[in-house]
């Protein structure tokens, strides 16, 4: 009789076996069971066997669906800058700036050689009537005339050219005895030496701070332009008195008028004076008889001198410099119209103009030159100091005040140097008395005279506060004191 373990033993005898017959069989060729009989039914499983190696990659799976969008990234980072644009057209022109402050002067330059003596100018217009000449030869001797009545003194009139000498006329007859001449008097004598020393003054103007500038005679009175009062002061040249103040008036309709607005320069043309009024760009006129305006006419900018002349046609002219844009005027003296070639264009800041007979010379008192015009045309520019202002003319030669270096030039009408004078600080105006050059000291409160035939320093006189303009009347001399409310006379 078996027992239970002989049957657990029989039967795992039996399951090796059968796994034996697996294997053996796993072993066999197929083709060795080609004429096999059907397979028995299937065994019972068998434990699981080791894991195997692990198999080949397999092929990628298909492309699954887009996923969603994902968050913005960061910027990138700041691409190269590309290349320069084309050049745009230009812009139109802005406006003019404003003008800038007037650059200082530069330092004078070294006189120039003197260059050749030019050709003798034209004969000048013939000057009015001098004083009588010296007796003829005498005649033959006739019977005594009635003692006559003296007439009355007429003023000097300036010295013409010397003609060319005629021959000797035959002996007149005998002429009535002339009246006694006037006895001298010593004190008119000494007044008229040393006067210079201690000279009168006259209060001009109208208000309480006046500002004399500049003088012009008229043949019995001298007129001083007040630059502050916009009026001209008419004073007696004899004894000083004022006559009035001029420039201004009420017309018919009851309305101010006037022709005189911050006057610098004044002129007499033997009737009217012609005054460069600074603030409006216009030259006034005025009649000498009784002070009656007699119109206002355009000039250039800020006008400053005025001298009265005949043009290069023969008929009258009327020269102002205009500072600020560097030319001058010039009017027809008749109606006050600008003539042909006006105004004529010199640069630099034309201050004040003279007259010749035949030239007008125009100081730039920006530069160190003057210009000499025959009517409308520019014939010759002429150094002379730094800062030159007014000038005189002697008959023969120009004399400059050059503010800036302290001198006076002497030119020949060629514009040849002559000479040239020291004088006191900032020279301003410059007149002739027939025989001697005075000069205005601004800074210094005096004046200086010279002899003109040979430059011979006469002597400096005391005048008032800042002397400027300076006029000859026949007899003296007057200065206009610019930052007082008087004239001088010497």
């Amino acid at each position: 009789m078996k027992t239970k373990s002989n049957l657990s033993s029989s039967r795992t005898s039996w399951l090796i076996l059968l796994v034996m017959g697996a294997v053996a069989l796993m072993a066999i060729s197929p083709a060795a069971f080609a004429q096999a009989g059907p397979p028995g039914p299937p065994g019972p499983q068998g434990p699981p066997g080791e894991i195997g190696s692990k198999g080949p990659k397999g092929d990628p799976g298909r492309t699954g669906n887009t996923g969603p969008q994902g968050l913005q990234g960061d910027p990138g980072a700041t691409g190269p800058a590309g290349s320069p644009g084309a050049v745009g057209s230009q812009g139109a022109q802005g406006p003019s700036g404003p003008i800038g402050p007037q650059g200082a002067t530069g330092a004078a330059g070294a006189t120039g050689p003197i260059g050749p003596q030019g050709a003798t100018g034209a004969t000048g217009a013939t000057g009015p009537a001098g004083a009588k000449g010296d007796p003829g030869a005498p005649g033959a001797t006739g019977s005594p005339g009635p003692k006559g009545d003296q007439g009355p003194g007429g003023a000097a009139g300036s010295t013409g050219p010397k003609g060319d000498k005629g021959d000797q006329g035959t002996p007149g007859s005998p002429g009535a005895t002339g009246a006694n001449g006037l006895p001298i008097n010593p004190l008119q004598v000494a007044v008229l030496r040393w006067g210079r020393l201690a000279p009168s003054s006259f209060a001009v103007g109208i208000s309480s701070n006046p500002n004399p500038i500049a003088l012009a005679f008229d043949g019995a009175n001298m007129w001083v332009t007040d630059l502050d009062d916009s009026r001209v002061t008419k004073i007696r040249a004899s004894d000083g008195a004022i006559l009035g103040n001029f420039g201004a008036t009420i017309d018919s309709n009851g309305n101010p008028a006037s022709v005189v607005h911050n006057p610098l320069y004044i002129a007499f043309d033997g009737k009217r004076l012609w005054i460069a009024n600074n603030s409006t760009n216009t030259v006034g006129r005025i009649r000498a008889s009784d002070g009656a305006l007699a119109g206002e006419f355009p000039v250039g900018a800020a006008p400053s001198g005025v001298a009265v002349g005949i043009g290069n046609g023969g008929t009258g002219v009327v020269w102002v410099t205009n500072t600020g844009d560097g030319s001058v005027s010039v009017l027809d003296a008749s109606d006050g119209s600008a003539i042909t070639g006006s105004p004529v264009a010199i640069g630099g800041e034309p201050h004040e103009v003279m007259y010749d007979g035949t030239f007008a010379w125009v100081s730039d008192a920006a530069g160190t030159r003057v210009v000499k015009l025959l009517g409308t045309q520019v014939v010759g520019s002429f150094n002379v100091g730094a800062g030159p202002r007014g000038m005189a003319f002697d008959g023969q030669n120009i004399w400059v005040a050059n503010s800036i270096d302290n001198t006076v030039t002497e030119l020949n009408r060629s514009g040849n140097l002559v000479k040239t004078y020291n004088v006191g600080r900032q020279p301003e105006g410059v007149a002739f008395d027939g025989a001697n050059i005075w000069v205005t000291n601004s800074l210094d409160n005096n004046v200086t005279e010279f002899r003109a035939s040979d430059g011979t320093a006469l002597g400096t006189f005391p005048a008032g506060t800042n002397p400027f303009g300076i006029a000859f009347d026949g007899s003296f001399i007057w200065v206009a004191n610019a930052t007082t409310t008087v004239v001088s006379k010497f």
